[in-house]
């Protein structure tokens, strides 16, 4: 087996380990909100087995590279088994077909689940079986470094040149500003008419709380540092809020991974999950309304864009026309982006 692919298969899932815990690292949060939406038990979903799952998958990723012999046989089928069961998770959610944020590569990754999620993972687990497979009889990464040619090292920068390309792509800011559609008058919770003629558009955007299904504190004005939010406020028994919420799914696939659609409600868990199964654990709750409050949004649904910059997007958009508007107004920036 020759030295550059005796160097590559180890260093090339060592470093997808590596950058994958590391990122993990930075935001263990949104790997317990991973783990909840995996469905793993409740003693998984704690920030301390975040940090030790990212700790772990660094270990193994040093390890792939720098092991040699039945060191590297062993790592292998750790490896392997760890890739092996990501696939089996990663399909069980496709089955269900729910929205998922995998936070594989933390905020380098910020595409849902989906079937690209899935081929990667079959990719790197046939990798890691491959070289649980052909390990004894190889050097491992260091020695094969070693030895290489000349020619072995022009095929080592044209793999590191692809991987910080693929990596700019992954992290690329998506900010913009959208307009508002036209102003629409609206009834709201009271009977008084409600007209939406005012702008949020370009403001920082608040240091409030939002919380998640199990309590934890997702903070407003981080929540968009590496991916814009559209943020729809609804409510279980809101009549006006049925056909947003019927258009969310559709909406996801026209927007993600650019921006993220998440609804926010100022009702309890157990009542959201009632009225939506599949949007409870996704979203965000607004117990006292404060956040509501805070950007003004009188009425639900409504909703508001939050940029990568820290201001606000656009918003608010007030009802179910208005929202609509919006959401077609960011597909559009969406694509022109692209």
């Amino acid at each position: 087996m020759s030295n550059t692919i005796q160097f590559l298969l180890p260093a090339i899932l060592g470093l997808v380990l590596i950058v994958s815990g590391s990122q993990k690292l930075r935001v263990p949060a949104s790997t317990v909100e991973a783990f909840r939406g995996f469905g793993l038990p409740k003693f998984v979903q704690t920030r301390p087995v975040a940090l030790l799952f990212a700790g772990t998958e660094m270990l193994l990723g040093i390890s792939l590279i720098l092991t040699t012999g039945q060191l590297l046989v062993i790592v292998s089928i750790l490896v392997a088994a760890l890739f092996f069961s990501f696939t089996i998770l990663v399909g069980i959610v496709l089955k269900r077909k729910t929205t998922v944020h995998c936070n594989c590569f933390g905020n380098l990754s910020t595409t849902p689940v989906n079937l690209g999620t899935l081929i990667r993972n079959i990719a790197l687990t046939a990798g890691a079986g491959i070289l649980a497979l052909a390990s004894p009889t190889m050097t491992g990464s260091m020695v094969a470094m070693a030895k290489f040619l000349a020619d072995d090292y022009w095929w080592l920068i044209a793999v590191l040149c692809c991987g910080a390309w693929i990596l700019l792509l992954q992290n690329r800011d998506f900010n913009f500003v959208v307009p508002l559609p036209e102003p629409q008058k609206i009834i709201d919770n009271t009977g008084k008419s409600v007209e939406a003629d005012y702008s949020l558009q370009g403001q920082p955007i608040a240091k409030a709380e939002l919380r998640t299904r199990t309590g934890d504190v997702v903070v407003l004005s981080e929540m968009a540092s590496k991916q814009a939010q559209l943020l729809i406020f609804v409510q279980p028994d809101c009549y006006a809020c049925k056909p947003v919420t019927e258009s969310v799914g559709e909406w996801r696939e026209q927007l993600e991974p650019a921006v993220r659609i998440r609804l926010v409600t100022s009702a309890k868990a157990e009542d959201f999950a009632e009225h939506y199964p599949h949007e409870a654990e996704d979203a965000l709750y607004d117990g006292s309304s404060m956040v509501a409050t805070i950007l003004g949004l009188p009425v639900t649904p409504s909703a508001i864009l939050l940029g990568t910059d820290g201001h606000v997007g656009a918003g608010p958009a007030l009802g179910p026309d208005s929202i609509q508007g919006l959401q077609e107004a960011i597909s559009i920036a969406v694509s022109a982006q692209n």
